[in-house]
């Protein structure tokens, strides 16, 4: 999923929407998720504060060039002695980044913290 859209009109591709002609369009975004939700969720940097391990929750990397990366994410470990390392929700693959923001999942209301 993901909050980056292109604008035809004016070869934009960035956060959107479009700062010239303001229209958002959201390839792949799931249909409850939407901007105003996602701008809604309390975020806090990794730096700070890392993610519950085992858990999905929103991630996104928001830094000097932009917000992106914007998807949900598990912070695993993979031995009681490595470090925790993020991955795709189904544990199927970890991402090659670290993400700098994580908010508590919309869709996982039951999460203790």
């Amino acid at each position: 999923m993901t909050l980056q859209e292109m604008c035809d009109d004016h070869a934009y591709f960035g956060p959107a929407p479009c700062p010239q002609c303001e229209e958002t369009c959201f390839p792949g975004l799931e249909e409850n998720l939407t901007t105003d939700k996602i701008n809604a969720l309390d975020w806090k940097r990794c730096s700070d504060e890392q993610a519950p391990l085992d858990v999905e929750v929103m991630t996104k990397i928001d830094d000097a060039l932009g917000c992106r990366n914007e998807q949900t994410l598990t912070l695993h470990r993979r031995s009681p002695e490595g470090r925790p390392i993020w991955f795709l929700p189904d544990l199927s693959m970890y991402v090659y980044y670290t993400p700098t923001h994580w908010a508590r999942n919309l869709d996982n209301d039951n999460m203790d913290m």
